[in-house]
């Protein structure tokens, strides 16, 4: 199994950025949702002196108090503590905001800060800015996990968060952690006061995970108006429960304005439509493929390739390719080990009318090279050859 597998510390593509960022002596601002492995990121890739948890609540107490934090300056300019970590200082009210000064007053000493709000240094100056070097860890990629094909099935099904790939693998672990992550984020602090409105809208969105969102359709479904719907994506998108995949707006065709939205992490979105039993359901299951291959993307844009456009594309005959990057690149997805024609006719169509895009079809068969003369190409060579200049 997955589990028994990686048990051991699993090495992260960010590594090697995080060390140029310490050799040149940067601070670091680490941010990414909770359960991503964040703390075990900074202490497996680097040298630390000393830590202060925020979520300890002694640690808390003591260092929202002015005195106190005047004292810890004292301890850590001490001349053996070169690097220190403040882990979850999302807890605090201020946030980073909290050290502006304690950051000016320190000399030859790398600060590191870890937060699960990925939004932490929007309200800061730029000054302040390029005092450090940002980064946001996701979930694993496939590439982390050096993926094969009889894990796939569980990836499939729970998702690529270290919770779920180090522990047990069960439903209620998922449920736990979305129903604390719905706490924590949605409705800590009465951002939203109609719990029961937001609850249906997450598990109508996760069952729409991946599909054209139809914001009338769900304010019927939800009965909740269909502004508030726009409301509640935008609300995800920007807490990052989610990302938007957009429309490639063709010059050649007619296509859909629509957009699609996916949650960060599979098993997160089975666990918010409490449908986990995808085995049976082909269009689930073939869903959750392509949201394994969007995450891939988006981790790739987010670690290495900052300038990757990842869209898809639909015509008004539903004529649809899952993927169409840079507007240089379209692939069409299936799980089928035995691709045919019917797998490449609309990936045929959107060939006829972009010849200058190059088209691919992935699927599980690794021994076809062309199915109607569109390129197969194998999922997992797919998943490997992304990260080795594929783009």
């Amino acid at each position: 199994m997955l589990r028994q597998m990686k048990a051991h510390y699993i090495n992260r593509l960010m590594k090697a950025q995080l060390s140029i960022a310490l050799k040149n002596k940067k601070h670091i601002l680490l941010t990414g949702k909770p359960a991503t492995g964040l703390s075990t990121f900074i202490n497996q890739s680097c040298h630390v002196d000393l830590t202060l948890n925020f979520k300890e609540a002694d640690t808390f107490r003591k260092i929202t108090l002015q005195k106190n934090l005047e004292s810890l300056l004292e301890i850590i300019n001490s001349e053996n503590i070169k690097t220190i970590v403040f882990d979850h200082i999302e807890q605090l009210p201020l946030g980073l905001k909290t050290f502006l000064n304690l950051i000016s007053g320190l000399n030859n000493k790398t600060l590191i800060f870890i937060s699960n709000n990925l939004s932490e240094s929007e309200s800061l100056n730029v000054d302040v800015i390029n005092l450090f070097a940002q980064f946001k860890l996701g979930p694993l990629t496939t590439h982390e996990l050096h993926t094969t094909p009889d894990q796939l099935p569980s990836l499939l099904k729970y998702g690529t968060l270290p919770i779920t790939v180090a522990n047990e693998i069960n439903e209620v672990l998922l449920y736990d952690y979305v129903g604390t992550l719905f706490t924590s984020e949605l409705i800590k602090g009465s951002i939203q006061k109609n719990t029961s409105n937001l609850s249906r809208f997450l598990n109508a969105a996760a069952q729409e995970n991946g599909q054209l969102t139809n914001y009338e359709q769900l304010a019927l479904h939800c009965e909740i108006p269909a502004r508030t719907i726009r409301e509640y994506y935008q609300m995800l998108i920007k807490k990052n429960w989610g990302y938007l995949l957009t429309a490639y707006q063709s010059p050649h065709i007619k296509s859909s304005k629509k957009n699609k939205f996916y949650f960060f992490d599979i098993g997160v979105a089975h666990a918010l439509a409490n449908h986990f039993d995808i085995d049976t359901d082909l269009t689930k299951k073939e869903i959750a493929l392509k949201q394994l291959i969007f995450l891939e993307l988006i981790a790739l844009k987010s670690y290495v390739q900052p300038d990757l456009n990842i869209e898809f594309w639909e015509d008004y005959s539903n004529n649809t390719i899952d993927f169409v990057i840079n507007a240089q690149f379209a692939f069409c997805v299936t799980l089928s080990q035995s691709p045919h024609l019917n797998h490449v006719k609309h990936i045929k169509k959107f060939a006829q009318h972009h010849p200058e895009i190059k088209c691919f079809l992935i699927s599980m068969n690794k021994e076809v090279s062309h199915v109607n003369e569109v390129k197969n190409i194998y999922l997992h060579r797919f998943l490997h050859e992304i990260w080795n200049d594929f783009f």
